[in-house]
């Protein structure tokens, strides 16, 4: 009776507009005041969506600052077999920690890009995942650990970090209140998260 009482007082939206503003509000920017903002992408276009495949929105403001003096810091997660992005950051002078549990890469494969066979998750440890979004098919358990942790043993927890890219499919969704709670989150002036909203898995050929 209550439920109906507060939908007739505020109506609750129809699933389709629902589905509209959560799409809305993925596709913008969430931001504060910024002069420069730029879209940056290394792959290919998928005209069924209107974007590319790993796409990156930088407030380049700070960036421009942090490569300057010496403190550019990027954290990513979830790379797959594909670092360009972190090999360009790489390359204009920022320190990129990178890291995923499902591929093998040197420790350093580009300037300035420093690698670890390790997931990023809501606790430290080892965790199975779903492959190629079949509920039947896992994977060896592989590392995982909490941002906090990633950034305190790269000696960084502290520093002011310039963007953290986050690409773990499905695994943000229990990461983020960690993130939250940890007090993390308040040296991060940028956060770029390929958000997903169904099930954990990882997409693996063979």
């Amino acid at each position: 009776r209550d439920l109906a009482q507060q939908n007739e007082m505020n109506p609750l939206l129809l699933e389709d507009d629902v589905i509209d503003h959560f799409q809305r509000i993925m596709a913008l920017p969430l931001q504060t005041a910024c002069n420069v903002g730029k879209w940056i992408s290394l792959k290919r276009w998928h005209p069924e969506c209107g974007s590319t495949d790993g796409e990156r929105y930088l407030c380049m403001d700070n960036f421009h600052d942090d490569i300057l003096t010496d403190k550019c810091l990027i954290y990513s997660f979830g790379i797959a077999d594909d670092y360009q992005f972190e090999e360009l950051m790489g390359s204009v002078g920022c320190v990129v920690h990178a890291y995923d549990p499902t591929v093998s890469l040197p420790a350093s494969p580009a300037k300035n890009v420093y690698f670890k066979k390790l997931g990023l998750g809501h606790f430290k440890g080892k965790k199975e995942l779903t492959l190629n979004f079949d509920a039947n098919m896992k994977s060896e358990p592989v590392p995982i650990t909490t941002l906090k942790d990633a950034i305190s043993k790269n000696g960084d927890l502290g520093k002011e970090i310039t963007y953290l890219k986050v690409d773990i499919e499905g695994s943000e969704i229990k990461a983020i209140p960690e993130w939250i709670q940890s007090g993390v989150l308040e040296k991060v002036r940028q956060i770029g998260i390929e958000l997903h909203t169904g099930k954990e898995y990882v997409d693996r050929k063979g």
